[in-house]
């Protein structure tokens, strides 16, 4: 991050420095991408730990559902939820197994994805995936801060909520209906 010349039109910095921005981006960016070979068709809401960047993220929902493609923007769910992991028996299981894989990576194991060794029977099978980024993941994704268009976008930045309301109702299209055929009214006339 500290290496790239940063442009005046990108104002905050700093956040883009924030290892839960690029997560949180990553993982519903990445999901939604990816969710149609994992079997899931429907889009897909988040509940994320209270206890994470809830500020840091949540003021980028918008932005970043503008600029997916559209197919990725409708596997997207709603804007995402915090709660307490003690209230959310999910977010105990995620967290559990969020313990588990940095284990396996610390000791070395790297097809921990595929057998997910866990000292106890697994009992039915998970649907997963696993994203790991490197310095050139970083580079390339915060280099397309640094183009034409992301400048002609910082620019839209504050009318985010309705750019992106225009958005969705384009493709959601309009509902359209076929005449009651037992009305008075004869369309063909």
């Amino acid at each position: 991050m500290d290496s790239i010349e940063w442009p005046s039109y990108i104002r905050d910095v700093d956040s883009l420095k924030n290892p839960y921005y690029f997560a949180f981006r990553s993982i519903i960016n990445v999901l939604a991408q990816n969710q149609t070979k994992l079997g899931i068709t429907e889009p897909v809401d988040f509940i994320f730990d209270e206890e994470s960047e809830k500020k840091y993220t949540l003021q980028y929902w918008d932005n970043m559902k503008i600029y997916v493609l559209p197919e990725v923007r409708k596997l997207m769910g709603n804007i995402p939820i915090y709660r307490k992991d003690e209230e959310a028996k999910p977010l105990q299981a995620a967290d559990l197994f969020a313990w588990w894989a940095r284990k396996w990576v610390l000791d070395g194991i790297t097809n921990w994805p595929q057998t997910m060794p866990f000292p106890w029977s697994i009992k039915r099978e998970l649907i997963r995936f696993n994203m790991d980024f490197d310095e050139n993941d970083f580079r390339t994704e915060f280099e397309k801060y640094l183009t034409p268009e992301a400048r002609q976008r910082a620019l839209m930045t504050p009318q985010s909520k309705e750019i992106l309301s225009a958005i969705e109702r384009a493709e959601r299209g309009f509902p359209m209906t076929l005449p009651d055929p037992t009305s008075p009214l004869k369309w063909a006339d």
